[in-house]
């Protein structure tokens, strides 16, 4: 595909509004997912709540509430008594069933499954069948559960090891003419029966329906798809409106300008729009360039091959401007947006965690925001300081000061990065070392070049500060045992017009700009400053300023 059949205007809102439609579509089939994850476990922890309950009655049945009273009631019944609401706690458990589905209708499905069971409501189904079968034949085997459709429902059921035959429950399962006659009056003499001690006879059955759980879900899942679309769709158009607004009006309404210039190259009347400051000065200079045009034409053609060279100058200029215009664009449009990015995706699934309290990866995530943040602030600080720069609103001050202070802000500034990475700084200044320049501007050189040395210094590194005094000059040295520069990247540093940024051993980024600052403020001081490096061997940073003897 070639891109230069497309407009940047088709293609730039194109792209963005797929990757926004992607990252809205896996965010919600990940907690649609999540979601549906929560109503199994909080099916799963229902469930076994109900059972445990129930097989705690069972055992006090068996264990307090049936010897008890047949020890206190021996003398006043008959052998042929029985009276199921304390003689049976499978019947007794499904009246107390009964009323709690009456209180809470919850519509779940609860059985003392048994084979050959006296009431039908108990007997075991295809499912319980299959779980007696496995119980019986895998004495290790004592719990099963999972999701299981019925009429079209999901269900998620629990099957459970239930009842053993006690010694004082034998009496009622042993054969009809030993057991009461008012059981066998009951339930006949034909279920139940010829069972023996430590039997297995129950298999306590639950299934919680997931109907709702999934609806409620769903419900959520929508109504979100319909909130992150509707943010989407506004931030996409915001986006569209800001972008036209700023760029690519101006750019057209400077294209139709041009256009109209070019019929005739006597110009006299200069563009003017309402633009940003970094479109107004690529405007100020073709009008600048376009005025001296007009002065070259309006001249005696003895001064032509002057006006020639001074309009070849001039045209460097804009190039130089083409080229920091470019470069901010860049900056702007990717590296700016990229930390701001991490932070509002970050900050957003936060709030959501928070919302859900799921309190999993908090840490993580807020440690995340923090490091775009302190990214965007470092890139915020370098281009305030180059668009000052550039503009001339930066001010030359040159004052005496002592250098072995400054380095030691500069430190204390970077010292959270330091403790982060473990990294050792060494210093060899004398202190006594008095230099006379522009202290906001060194301070910069040392803040981006000691960052730098960070940046590309593994985990338990060492970086060297030393500063040493040559005639009327101050020679300042970073050096670090890092991942060092390449001869073919070590060529692309200093220069506006290239770029090369490398991830730093943590994963730090960089857009290159803080290298052109230090050049641009060392320049300015009639200094020089270059790089010896080795790759895999570290980077030392050189640069020189004048000493306490320069005026």
């Amino acid at each position: 595909m070639k891109l230069s059949n497309y407009r940047t205007s088709t293609l730039l809102p194109l792209l963005t509004f797929s990757l926004l439609i992607l990252t809205a579509f896996l965010l919600i089939i990940s907690i649609n997912f999540f979601l549906k994850k929560g109503a199994l476990q909080a099916a799963e922890e229902k469930a076994s709540l109900i059972l445990d309950r129930n097989l705690a009655i069972h055992d006090f049945y068996s264990a307090d509430l049936k010897p008890s009273l047949l020890e206190t009631l021996n003398d006043t019944i008959n052998k042929g008594y029985f009276d199921p609401n304390w003689m049976s706690s499978t019947h007794s458990i499904g009246h107390l069933n009964a009323y709690f589905q009456k209180r809470n209708n919850y519509g779940y499905y609860y059985k003392d499954a048994a084979v050959n069971a006296r009431d039908p409501k108990n007997e075991a189904d295809s499912l319980e069948l299959v779980f007696f079968h496995k119980i019986n034949t895998d004495p290790d085997y004592v719990k099963e559960s999972g999701i299981v459709t019925i009429e079209n429902n999901p269900y998620y059921y629990v099957l459970k090891k239930g009842e053993t035959l006690k010694s004082q429950c034998i009496i009622c399962h042993d054969t009809p003419d030993r057991a009461p006659t008012g059981l066998v009056a009951i339930y006949g003499d034909k279920k139940s029966f010829n069972r023996t001690e430590g039997e297995i006879i129950s298999v306590v059955s639950i299934r919680v329906p997931l109907s709702e759980a999934y609806q409620r879900a769903q419900t959520y899942v929508m109504l979100l798809s319909v909130i992150v679309l509707l943010t989407i769709g506004t931030i996409f158009l915001i986006f569209l409106f800001v972008q036209k607004k700023l760029v690519y009006s101006p750019l057209k309404k400077i294209r139709e300008s041009i256009l109209v210039s070019n019929k005739d190259l006597l110009i006299e009347n200069p563009i003017s729009i309402n633009t940003t400051k970094e479109l107004s000065n690529l405007i100020d200079s073709y009008n600048h360039v376009s005025h001296r045009l007009f002065e070259l034409n309006s001249n005696q053609e003895e001064t032509i091959k002057e006006r020639t060279i001074e309009l070849e100058k001039k045209v460097g200029e804009v190039n130089e401007l083409n080229k920091t215009k470019d470069k901010f664009l860049s900056i702007i449009s990717h590296d700016l947006k990229s930390p701001f990015n991490s932070i509002m995706g970050f900050s957003n699934l936060l709030v959501e965690q928070i919302r859900e309290k799921n309190y999993a990866g908090i840490e993580k995530y807020a440690g995340i925001i923090n490091l775009s943040s302190n990214r965007a602030l470092d890139l915020l600080t370098n281009l305030m300081e180059w668009s000052q720069s550039q503009t001339g609103r930066m001010e030359f001050d040159p004052e005496y000061f002592e250098l072995i202070e400054l380095i030691k802000d500069t430190e204390l500034l970077l010292s959270g990065a330091v403790k982060q990475k473990s990294i050792s700084i060494t210093k060899n200044v004398p202190s006594n070392a008095l230099v006379f320049a522009d202290k906001k501007m060194i301070s910069t050189v040392l803040r981006n070049l000691i960052s730098n040395a960070m940046k590309f210094t593994h985990p338990g590194g060492k970086i060297s500060i030393s500063v040493e005094e040559k005639q009327a000059e101050l020679l300042i040295s970073i050096s670090d045992t890092g991942v060092g520069i390449s001869k073919v990247d070590n060529e692309k540093l200093f220069k506006i017009d290239q770029t090369h940024s490398t991830t730093g051993t943590k994963n730090e980024k960089g857009t290159g700009l803080g290298l052109i600052l230090c050049k641009e403020f060392v320049v300015k001081h009639g200094g020089k400053i270059w790089v010896e490096s080795e790759v895999r061997k570290g980077s030392t940073f050189y640069f020189t300023i004048p000493g306490s003897n320069i005026n």
